[in-house]
């Protein structure tokens, strides 16, 4: 669990460094259920994955409204897609 936990704990913060709030509240309320000992089930996770406005849809960009110069867009993208693909194995 320790291995899942840090990869929505590094999502998460990335996300709050780019002021993505939408989806760095769904992982949070993840990582408290997590902490708190409470049960969450792993099919509400893959739901985040795969449908129309879903995690996978999400690029990190200014000119969506993120705190992320354009120089640092593609670096960061490309590291998000690494913890999702990462996250996506963990639960599928």
């Amino acid at each position: 669990m320790n291995k899942f936990l840090d990869l929505l704990v590094e999502s998460k913060s990335l996300l709050e460094k780019c002021e993505e709030r939408h989806w760095s509240e769904k992982i949070n309320e993840v990582i408290k259920k997590i902490n708190n000992g409470s049960d969450f089930h792993e099919k509400e996770i893959r739901s985040w994955f795969g449908s129309m406005g879903s995690i996978n849809d999400l690029y990190l960009t200014k000119h969506n409204g993120h705190k992320i110069e354009p120089d640092q867009e593609d670096v960061v993208n490309a590291r998000f897609r690494k913890l999702l693909d990462k996250l996506f194995s963990e639960v599928k």
